[in-house]
């Protein structure tokens, strides 16, 4: 690929590449976390906006029974393999393929257009023997071709297993890389059986060669997943104990055997076996149980399945007594200590992992939203009720099913919103709009899963759309200044910031009106509306509104005072007051204007940051990205700028 004195430079720095890295004789070099993020970049992409034609694709290349049959974490590593296979194998075949499409995408600098380049190229899906797993590299046979691969160990794993599994690799520097993590078939570690081992490996081989004779003209990895999964998942799977996890013990294991066996067709359709699966899996994690009788925890789990998790009627304590043959008083003993358990479990895990402030807020909404049903459905009016009803206030006692249609579709929604599988969470979706269309969160959901920007921007306009006309404008204009504080006006809002958000690569004016609108709506500004409209209006050039924005709300942030020193410099040039609201600025962050003169020495990608603390460099990538463009763009501010830094 040539690269042109004027191009931008593939080092990524953001310069021209003949003030880059013309003179010089380099490699492009990326680390584990760069080629990560590519990765997970394109996964996202796929999953956002062709998560059915993924699964119909996963279901392509295994089958039905198989895909209806993968435990969550199977089918989370094979769908990123699959994923991989269809954008840089499949769909790179056909002219202006999926790879093309990814890679014309806004926020890839080029070197990372580069690394897409080359493994538009290059890529390989294989089935794979791991022979040995060391600190900085694999050996791996590819039992397709025959070769012997040395392949860079991926992030954060540096002792893997061993065995046969699908493997996909890309390039990078000179060495394999894998492309999600592998999907193995039979792991092999001192504990196995080698003869067994040797036996099942001499099997598959066979099964390469076989489809290997079948696919003259078709991808030999393709054959091989359809040969390898049409043998082990067909039409009896279901009569067979396929619950596999080796962390349960058998007997708990033999407890889902039981479950699955008996599992009533209602909870089959609300997507209960996964669920039940999950819960059984952190019930046994907590309550060690001591298991006599599979039929009784079995039971017990249904019943808290269909009464407690999901709404499945007839479920009784009687009627699934009769039918695993224990009494129903056993089941109603043990319900208790599935409550206990999983909140106990729950705590754990909220401790062991980092918080998710979206995610928090989703379901903070979501408990708001259920106190306010609850109180509006028992006509709560004086303070005295309502402050009793909150204290013993519980979400899982809501009588939600006396709810109308539109607010229990809402309820689904934030259970979509909180949903991290895409098949599930869609699920929810299209089960909400079925009952209620006039639903914006639906709409907003939609978006995200869109298969192109044109049908993104339609759905995210129908959800502002919709949610003005539920709301009514007499309502919008009656509760204007404390919009936020009604858990109703919310979906509203959310659906106004991601429309405006997409309007303004399109019509940035627009998308300040939106803005604008939204803070008259909420002056709280809950959802951070005021960072989102100050930058546009630095870019279009509207300095008098950016700096009455920021007079509205001061704040010491070094965003804030460094937009300041900016919009003094556009308004009076290089005065002696910008140079006093430039000090302070930097006095709060040290680490932009260095950055802002010398990209190369900021030494963390924005992408890469998770989250900052003031005055950090984190913080500083954050700002770089949202705004080096407008420094760099004004000369005689730059000159002053790198003098500065000289001194």
């Amino acid at each position: 690929m040539k690269i042109g004195r004027n191009d931008p430079c593939p080092c990524g720095s953001g310069k021209k590449y003949k003030k880059c890295c013309a003179g010089k004789v380099t490699a492009l070099t990326y680390s584990k976390e760069e080629i990560l993020y590519v990765q997970q970049s394109i996964y996202n992409y796929v999953v956002d906006h062709y998560i059915l034609e993924l699964r119909d694709y996963i279901s392509f290349l295994i089958g039905d029974n198989a895909l209806d049959s993968l435990r969550r974490e199977e089918e989370g590593t094979l769908s990123i393999i699959a994923a991989a296979h269809w954008v840089l194998e499949k769909r790179n075949q056909e002219e202006n393929g999926l790879i093309d499409e990814i890679t014309s995408l806004s926020f890839w600098n080029a070197k990372q257009r580069r690394l897409l380049d080359t493994w538009k190229k290059t890529s390989l899906f294989s089935v794979c023997f791991i022979e040995e797993w060391g600190e900085k590299e694999l050996i791996v046979q590819d039992m397709i071709n025959g070769d012997t691969l040395h392949v860079e160990t991926p992030l954060d794993f540096t002792n893997g297993p061993l065995g046969i599994c699908f493997l996909s690799l890309v390039p990078a520097q000179q060495h394999w890389v894998m492309f999600g993590m592998p999907c193995f078939i039979a792991p092999y570690d001192e504990h196995s059986v080698k003869e067994a081992f040797h036996n099942f490996k001499k099997i598959f081989e066979g099964l390469v060669t076989l489809s290997k004779s079948l696919s003259f003209d078709e991808d030999p990895f393709a054959k091989v997943l359809e040969q390898y999964f049409s043998l082990h998942y067909d039409e009896e799977t279901e009569e067979e104990d396929y619950y596999i996890n080796s962390d349960l013990t058998d007997e708990e294991k033999q407890v889902m055997t039981v479950f699955k066996k008996h599992a009533s067709q209602e909870l089959r359709d609300e997507g209960g076996l996964d669920k039940a699966e999950r819960i059984w899996e952190a019930y046994c994690e907590v309550a060690l149980p001591i298991i006599k009788k599979p039929e009784a925890y079995a039971a017990s789990l249904e019943y808290y399945m269909s009464n407690d998790v999901l709404t499945v009627p007839g479920a009784t304590q009687k009627a699934l007594g009769k039918k695993y043959d224990v009494s129903p008083n056993t089941i109603s003993k043990r319900i208790q200590d599935f409550d206990d358990a999983l909140m106990e479990y729950h705590m754990r895990e909220t401790a062991a992992k980092p918080a998710d402030p979206q995610k928090d807020r989703i379901m903070m909404e979501r408990q708001m939203f259920i106190l306010h049903k609850e109180m509006e459905r028992l006509g709560l009016s004086s303070i005295e009720e309502i402050e009793a009803f909150q204290q013993d206030f519980n979400p899982e006692q809501a009588l939600i099913e006396q709810w109308d249609e539109g607010d229990r579709a809402q309820l689904m929604l934030y259970d979509a919103m909180l949903e991290p599988h895409p098949v599930e969470k869609n699920h929810l979706i299209q089960k909400a709009l079925k009952i209620d269309e006039n639903q914006p969160d639906a709409y907003l959901q939609l978006a995200k899963i869109a298969v192109s920007e044109k049908e993104e921007l339609e759905c995210t306009r129908k959800a502002v759309e919709t949610g003005r006309a539920v709301l009514g404008e007499d309502f919008i204009n009656k509760e204007k200044g404390h919009f936020w504080l009604l858990t109703e006006t919310r979906p509203f809002m959310r659906a106004m910031q991601q429309y405006a958000s997409l309007l303004e690569f399109t019509d940035p004016k627009q998308a300040a009106q939106i803005y604008e609108e939204m803070l008259k709506l909420n002056p709280s500004d809950n959802q951070g509306i005021r960072y989102q409209l100050l930058s546009l209006y630095l870019l279009i050039n509207e300095h008098d509104k950016a700096s009455a924005l920021i007079d509205e709300y001061p704040e010491e942030s070094a965003f804030w005072l460094f937009h300041q020193a900016f919009i003094e410099y556009m308004n009076n040039g290089l005065s002696k007051e910008f140079e006093v609201k430039l000090h302070k600025a930097e006095k709060e962050n040290p680490y932009i204007i260095d950055y802002i003169v010398d990209l190369e020495r900021m030494p963390i990608e924005p992408f890469m940051v998770e989250a900052f603390s003031p005055g950090s460099p984190e913080e500083a990538a954050i700002y770089i990205e949202d705004a080096v463009f407008m420094w760099q763009d004004e000369d005689e501010l730059m000159n002053y700028l790198k003098k500065r830094a000289a001194q």
